[in-house]
């Protein structure tokens, strides 16, 4: 069954109830002190952004130029950033892609340490243990003064 409201109200009745309707729906949403500080900032932004992309001389190309110079000087420190506690609350794009990407190649990356190890001299391993232990012992005694 279909019921065409138009058939009881009229196109003014129909205007005024969105208009009553409305009104309370705004007036919910500025009861929250936070909510409203909320849209207030987001409002203030929002017209901050329509006052400088009109007044800025080029600004689309400005933004695009910067964009390109930022890009070029990033490093992987930048890129990839693993989700911290308190700093950051997500592992970057660019993290995500890596962790996928390495995720997605388990099967190769591990035959390729296998075939790494396996390719290992005795002495090599040797070596690189003695490494491991010289600089324990560096880093023990370098405080020490001795």
């Amino acid at each position: 069954m279909i019921i065409n409201i138009e058939n009881y109200l009229s196109d003014e009745e129909i205007k005024e109830i969105i208009k009553e309707e409305l009104r309370e729906k705004i007036k919910d949403m500025f009861k929250n002190e936070r909510e409203t500080s909320r849209i207030i900032t987001n409002l203030g932004y929002y017209n901050t952004f329509k006052i400088i992309e009109s007044e800025v001389p080029n600004f689309k190309e400005m933004i695009k130029n910067k964009t390109k110079k930022i890009c070029q000087e990033i490093d992987r420190y930048c890129v990839f950033r693993e989700k911290e506690d308190y700093i950051r609350q997500e592992d970057s794009l660019a993290q995500k892609y890596l962790n996928a990407s390495v995720e997605e190649n388990k099967e190769l990356i591990n035959r390729k340490v296998i075939e790494i190890i396996n390719g290992l001299k005795q002495q090599d391993i040797a070596d690189e243990i003695c490494n491991i232990i010289e600089d324990k012992i560096y880093n023990l005694f370098k405080g020490s003064g001795n």
